[in-house]
């Protein structure tokens, strides 16, 4: 049948009562093992620090170790003394880095002895650490070395799983109102 040279289109049939609870079933089981499987905290860190004459903010990107609660920070962005922080230094590269952080922090610490460092864009290059019950932050650069104390460092994971959550109460919110439009 045309109407004004067009071939009239047959309306979608609405969702049946049986197709609609399997695609329930499916997202629900989806948004389910997705808030399961996703790790407890993300990969992700901001950080901050601040001291008699040092501060810095940025993120710590990093893999979780096989150890629970460790992760080898793998990349960092951010600043320190309002120099932008260009690339993490390699493990071994700095008095013996490592580059591991601890999450939550262990004994107290979100760092080890060892540290984590990283190269400024003055050519500087900085390694975090917590030795003898505080932080510290000692520094290479055109200038010499220096060590210096730290008032404090906080570390925070950025919070992933809360977004897959919902993500996944979205999905069941939504299915909710496709199921309430076609059945009724």
């Amino acid at each position: 049948m045309r109407l004004n040279g067009f071939k009239k289109i047959r309306p979608c049939r609405p969702f049946r009562g049986d197709c609609m609870k399997k695609l329930v079933l499916a997202l629900s089981a989806l948004a389910i093992s997705a808030t399961i499987c996703s790790s407890a905290f993300a990969d992700t860190f901001k950080f901050s620090f601040s001291g008699s004459s040092d501060s810095g903010s940025g993120q710590f990107t990093a893999a979780a170790t096989s150890t629970p609660g460790e992760y080898l920070i793998t990349g960092v962005i951010g600043t320190t003394d309002g120099f932008t922080i260009n690339s993490l230094l390699p493990a071994g590269s700095y008095g013996g880095n490592d580059n591991l952080l601890f999450y939550p922090a262990a004994g107290g610490s979100y760092v080890d002895t060892h540290g984590v460092s990283y190269f400024l864009s003055n050519g500087t290059d900085i390694n975090l650490y917590f030795f003898a019950g505080m932080y510290g932050i000692e520094s290479l650069g055109s200038s010499g070395s220096r060590n210096v104390p730290l008032n404090s460092l906080t570390v925070t994971a950025t919070p992933e799983p809360e977004s897959l959550i919902l993500l996944g109460t979205g999905l069941l919110g939504f299915c909710g109102v496709v199921r309430r439009r076609f059945v009724a």
